[in-house]
């Protein structure tokens, strides 16, 4: 399957063939056995007829798709998710990892120099903090790294 990313960047649903740039980390779905890929801070579903779907993230220059009470904006470009906004419109920041949890719960991991932290998007398409924070909360991010990479090492067994 070719991807181009072009057509991806601002779209939730893809009719046409998509280039992946810098994939980092693949998953199945145990609901629907569907897979899902990361790709330049998105993640990606890709369905049995060949649709791709976004599920999480959204690239800074995208608008929102809907205003949410739970969209925190951290700058003029950049909005963070508090608790319960759509997937799609939350940035991911530097996404590492994705897992699927038994019940169908995705997580992504963000790792990189102002994050650490796991959040959690459910089956009707939220994303919410699961564990760890940003630099704002250094101390909680100093004291999850650990509980990340065990969180991580558990997930592998799914």
């Amino acid at each position: 399957m070719m991807m181009m990313m072009k057509q991806v960047l601002c779209r939730r649903v893809l009719w046409a063939q998509v280039t992946l740039h810098w994939p980092l980390s693949l998953a199945v779905s145990p609901i629907d056995n569907t897979l899902h890929i990361l790709d330049n801070s998105v993640v990606l579903k890709v369905t049995a007829d060949s649709k791709v779907l976004v599920v999480a993230g959204r690239l800074l220059h995208c608008p929102l798709r809907q205003a949410d009470s739970g969209l925190v904006f951290n700058s003029a470009d950049d909005v963070d998710c508090l608790s319960g906004c759509p997937a799609v419109d939350a940035v991911l920041h530097s996404p590492q990892h994705l897992a699927f949890a038994p019940d169908g719960q995705l997580y992504v991991v963000e790792n990189g120099t102002n994050v650490s932290r796991v959040r959690s998007v459910d089956t009707d398409g939220l994303i919410r903090a699961y564990i760890g924070g940003t630099e704002d909360a250094a101390s909680e991010v100093r004291q999850s790294r650990d509980a990340l990479n065990i969180f991580c090492a558990t997930l592998q067994v799914f």
